[in-house]
């Protein structure tokens, strides 16, 4: 009687190994499976997130729903998300923030907290962000994030975007915040930089008239 409970318990002891190795096994099969869809998403979607290359539609179509899987099953790696945050960036710009059920702020609040903390000097990513913050009427921090991409080097003809519609994008995000002194110092400073040019000049009279400074 005891051989055999001791049999039966070994027995036992067994099954729960193999069960914790088959459990094991899937997991590490499962995760592995998630590493390269991951891979393959921040492969394919980072020439139009970076450069505004290839087309949106490849992202909403195609792209979006496996990387919000990825996401609602815990897998946060900071590469992708930093791509979804670059095309949501891009995805404001092609004109579908018009649209309630574009907005996405549930997606895009989280993205734009964790990628500042794993990439606090990356250019891309405050533009990014100044985009997304502004759109979600976040005005003041959007300014700043803007204001960082300008003193990280944002090179807009790089990133494929309008230098004209990111720095109104900036004196928007000043101006909604209230903060009039740093927009006057902007435009103003870009005056005395190119005195040769009108279009400077004509920005800055623009801006005084908005604010009422007639004189």
């Amino acid at each position: 009687g005891v051989l055999r409970g001791l049999l039966s318990w070994r027995g036992l002891a067994v099954w729960l190994v193999i069960l914790a190795y088959l459990a094991g096994a899937a997991y590490w099969t499962r995760h592995e499976a998630l590493d390269r869809l991951s891979d393959k998403a921040v492969r394919v979607l980072s020439p139009f997130a970076e450069q505004g290359q290839s087309s949106l539609s490849n992202y909403l179509w195609d792209w979006q729903g496996p990387a919000v899987y990825l996401l609602e099953h815990g897998h946060r790696d900071p590469a992708l998300l930093r791509v979804l945050l670059l095309t949501e960036a891009r995805r404001v710009n092609e004109g579908t923030y018009l649209y309630d059920a574009c907005w996405n702020w549930d997606l895009r609040e989280p993205l734009i907290e964790r990628c500042g903390q794993a990439y606090p000097t990356d250019p891309l990513v405050a533009w990014a962000s100044g985009r997304l913050l502004l759109i979600a009427g976040e005005y003041s921090p959007a300014a700043d994030e803007f204001l960082l991409a300008k003193e990280l080097n944002f090179d807009p003809d790089q990133a494929g975007v309008s230098w004209i519609h990111e720095r109104g994008r900036l004196v928007t995000a000043l101006l909604m915040a209230g903060r009039l002194d740093e927009a006057d110092s902007l435009l103003k400073g870009e005056m005395t930089a190119a005195p040769e040019e009108l279009k400077p000049v004509c920005d800055y009279a623009d801006f005084l008239c908005g604010i009422q400074r007639y004189p």
